[in-house]
């Protein structure tokens, strides 16, 4: 489901990821969506819905990627992810890939 460049915002992507309850093995595109930490958040409450998240351009923060890292290790069905171009310095990009491989090797 390509929702990409509309200006969703957190309360958007909230409102999609309420009706994504229930179904499996959505791949979600929401490329410059203006999807932040709390729109993120509300997908993340169904992590097992998901094998593909597209959240390209979209100011999530750390912390939301750091909780997006912890959801993917808990959940076998995510086979894609695409995070590129998220205003984070490449050092924070590199931590969290870490921190990604680390905790799903566990």
């Amino acid at each position: 489901l390509d929702l990409s460049e509309n200006a969703l915002q957190d309360e958007g992507v909230a409102v999609i990821a309420r009706h994504m309850c229930g179904h499996r093995g959505i791949r979600l595109r929401l490329r410059s969506v203006g999807c932040g930490n709390k729109g993120l958040g509300a997908l993340l409450s169904f992590p097992e819905c998901f094998c593909g998240l597209d959240i390209t351009g979209n100011p999530v923060g750390t912390s939301g990627l750091a909780s997006l890292c912890y959801a993917i290790c808990r959940s076998p069905s995510w086979h894609a992810l695409s995070i590129a171009e998220l205003g984070l310095s490449s050092d924070t990009q590199s931590g969290l890939m870490t921190m990604l491989l680390q905790g799903c090797l566990e």
